[in-house]
């Protein structure tokens, strides 16, 4: 048993019927009015027993005469009591008045008296959610010979139904609900809280019990289901009845009735906002503001959050109302706020203002890309990876002050992007130096192709709210190196050298030309480094070997092919370049090495004094060649001159 609980009603068992809910809301109990409370307690132990029939539920009627009698108070705001600092001590034996120590903390926090319902759906069906109703102040009488004072004596605490029970068509809900385990109350909470007792009877209060086994909670809405008036019957194990009423406040609207702009330039814009606040007890449901009543323009509503909702009590809801003159003169005109408040419905807000065109700011952009004043801003051929910055400056030549709002790049911002920007949310005064401010606009392309956007300039000018400069440029290709090679023997560019018959001890020479036909420096490699020549191919001359080739410069480099016997031969040599495409060529040689006067010698020189008469064969091969001549020569004269004869002698 609580120490601070009078009735503990736990609703169990009776509810079965369910329905969707759509809303939920505490009700509070109207604190004020004289018929709200505990105004009854019928005892089975100092009354007469229950009249049979009459009420079924609870087993009969209470007769008319009551020993016991309350005076009836108002619902209150109560919260727990500070039972540490309010213990009072009964003496059965000694009949007196209680002991009651100060209570400076009784109720320390306030809590108001409220039932949390929810409906269903078209209003059809109730279910009570939870709730707390306190009866303070209590003047109890007992058999016209024992008062009983209490200070928030009586505490309903309401918990979670079941289930939901049908309201009928005149906005009625029954609860009937049986409490099974029963629940104990008992007057024994009184020791607690009584502040005062006088009569025979004192001592029998700490024993008085009062066990809740059921009650009827009667509900009975107003048509707007907005507010009700409910009757609460708690019946104990002993048959007394405790009567109380449990009406819900009624919702009370306050707003302003008058919105005055004043004077506002014209073509500008005001907005004010609207304050509506529930002040009173339960829920006030507004319907669509000006919809009865619209406004005209220059007037207009925005940002409404009150049309068609429930405001709470002590909760409120805004809207704007915005004042927008495309002319100049007086303006006056009005809106309704319709609502529940059963004495203000609807409420007329008055609206009125007046527009002139006084001093007004005026903005001008230019850039630094000439013409100046063209609102567009080329940046031409930008590299990729790399960046041009151009600057914008505005100026207010106005006579007010030139608001400025944040300046983006848009359409899309790609590689456009502010920097330096001392111009956006900023203020330009009318006069100078403070007329004027400046941003930078980047170009940064990251690939290649043509861009373009616009920068976003807003601002309070009343003619041209926003300026767009247009910007655009291109992404040029990063510089980049092209590796072309090519030699004398047709096709130049197939990467390969057929040196073709050469006789053996002698040799070719043919030169490799390199060429950069990028934009960028060519680095060259070591080449032959990696695929080196070997056996009858070689090097003769390299000027290309980590040589830096600018864009449309060329090297050279020599390889010769020196047969040192009847054979074929084929061999390759790579050639590294810092070409992002190509980093290192493979260059292929083939030859064939033949027998001395079976083979083609290539007397085609490759300069003016490219071998001896012009031919391809160098002196030390030519003098080889003759040698070689002048043996066979002797062999052959050798042999005609001896004949042998049949007798065997040889003559000459």
């Amino acid at each position: 048993m609580s120490e601070q609980k009078f009735f503990q009603l736990a609703l169990t068992a009776a509810l079965i019927f369910s329905a969707t809910a759509v809303l939920a809301v505490d009700f509070a109990i109207d604190p004020n009015s004289p018929d709200n409370g505990l105004f009854d307690i019928y005892s089975a132990t100092f009354d007469p027993p229950l009249n049979p029939g009459g009420d079924p539920f609870f087993g009969g009627t209470p007769p008319a005469t009551r020993e016991i009698t309350i005076t009836p108070a108002p619902t209150g705001a109560l919260a727990a009591a500070d039972t540490t600092q309010c213990i009072q001590a009964f003496d059965p034996a000694n009949p007196g008045p209680p002991i009651v120590p100060p209570c400076a903390t009784l109720y320390p926090t306030a809590t108001a008296s409220s039932l949390d319902l929810t409906l269903s759906a078209g209003n059809t069906q109730l279910a009570i959610n939870g709730g707390n109703v306190f009866f303070p102040n209590l003047t109890i009488n007992i058999s016209g010979s024992t008062n009983v004072l209490a200070e928030g004596a009586s505490i309903v605490n309401l918990t979670a139904s079941p289930g939901t029970v049908p309201i009928n068509g005149s906005g009625v809900a029954v609860f009937e609900i049986d409490i099974a385990p029963s629940t104990a109350a008992d007057f024994a909470t009184f020791t607690e809280i009584v502040t005062g007792c006088t009569g025979p009877l004192c001592a029998l209060i700490p024993i008085l019990t009062l066990d809740m086994i059921r009650y009827r909670l009667t509900i009975d809405w107003n048509p707007s289901f907005t507010s009700f008036t409910a009757d609460f019957i708690g019946q104990t194990a002993n048959n007394s009845l405790v009567f109380a009423t449990l009406d819900s406040g009624i919702p009370d609207i306050t707003v302003t009735d008058s919105v005055d702009f004043g004077d506002v330039i014209k073509d500008t814009t005001e907005e004010q906002t609207i304050t509506v606040t529930n002040d009173g007890l339960t829920d006030l449901v507004i319907a669509q503001i000006a919809q009865a009543n619209p406004l005209a323009p220059p007037f207009d509503i925005l940002t409404d959050n009150c049309s068609a909702q429930r405001v709470a009590p002590g909760a409120d809801c805004t809207f704007d109302v915005q004042f927008a003159p495309t002319t100049t003169g007086n303006f006056p005109d009005s809106f309704d706020i319709p609502s529940n408040d059963p004495d203000e419905s609807p409420v007329t807000i008055t609206v009125s203002g007046t527009s002139g065109l006084g001093p007004l700011p005026e903005i001008t952009v230019t850039d630094s890309v000439p013409p100046e004043d063209d609102l567009n801003m080329p940046f031409g051929n930008v590299i990729e990876t790399m960046s041009a910055d151009e600057t914008i400056t505005v100026t207010n030549i106005g006579t007010a002050n030139l608001v400025l709002d944040q300046i983006t790049v848009a359409d899309p911002p790609g590689p456009f992007s502010v920097q330096n920007d001392a111009c956006s949310m900023q203020v330009l005064s009318p006069l100078p130096p403070d007329n004027t401010c400046t941003l930078t606009i980047r170009f940064a392309p990251s690939a290649t192709g043509m861009f373009s956007g616009s920068v976003d300039i807003p601002s309070n000018d009343p003619n041209v709210a926003l300026v767009m400069v247009i910007v655009d440029g291109t992404g040029a290709p990063s510089p980049s190196p092209d590796i072309s090679v090519t030699d004398p023997v047709p096709p130049a560019d197939d990467l390969m050298i057929p040196f073709g018959n050469v006789t053996e001890a002698t040799a070719a020479d043919r030169a490799v030309t390199i060429t950069n036909e990028g934009n960028g420096n060519l680095v060259m490699g070591q080449i032959a480094q990696a695929d080196p020549l070997e056996n009858t191919f070689s090097i003769l001359s390299d000027n290309c070997s980590a040589q830096i080739i600018a864009p449309a410069d060329s090297c050279a480099v020599e390889v010769r092919f020196l047969p040192t016997r009847v054979d074929g031969f084929t061999d390759s040599f790579d050639i590294p370049s810092n070409d992002p495409d190509e980093a290192s060529l493979t260059f292929s040689v083939t030859g064939s090495g033949v027998a001395v006067g079976t083979g083609t010698i290539n007397l085609t020189p490759d300069g003016a004094d490219s071998g001896f008469f012009g031919s391809a064969l160098r002196p030390a091969t030519v003098l080889a060649l003759l040698g070689l001549m002048a043996a066979n020569l002797r062999r052959r004269k050798h042999s005609e001159g001896l004949i042998a004869s049949s007798d065997g002698t040889t003559r000459r």
